[in-house]
């Protein structure tokens, strides 16, 4: 898994097989060594409740919470390039602030 912040969006890449752990139940988790003495982590996991996208900032993390009847129509449907969009329900915002992506391409194995 990894990530990229562009264009006030921030977007979660995940292979297949990733993607698989995910609706398995793990919760993927990764960080970046943002200075000495602190990292910024970042996670996906399924959720059985809306799609959801929260900074914590005093832990510096990224959290991606994905519906998994969502992310299941994703995958039968063939992902798009575009992802699954995660607006923040109640947020000011209405445009998505994060996306999951499904990387058909990626050949990773676990």
């Amino acid at each position: 898994m990894y990530i990229r912040i562009q264009d006030r969006t921030i977007r979660y890449r995940v292979s297949k097989a990733e993607c698989q752990q995910l609706l398995d139940g793990r919760v993927l988790q990764d960080y970046f060594p943002a200075s000495p003495d602190k990292n910024l982590t970042y996670s996906a996991k399924v959720t059985d409740s809306p799609g959801q996208f929260i900074f914590d900032q005093i832990q510096n993390h990224f959290q991606l919470k994905v519906n998994k009847k969502r992310l299941l129509e994703e995958l039968e449907n063939r992902p798009s390039k575009m992802g699954l969009a995660i607006v923040n329900q109640g947020s000011e915002i209405s445009d998505p602030i994060a996306y999951l992506q499904i990387d058909l391409k990626n050949k990773t194995t676990i």
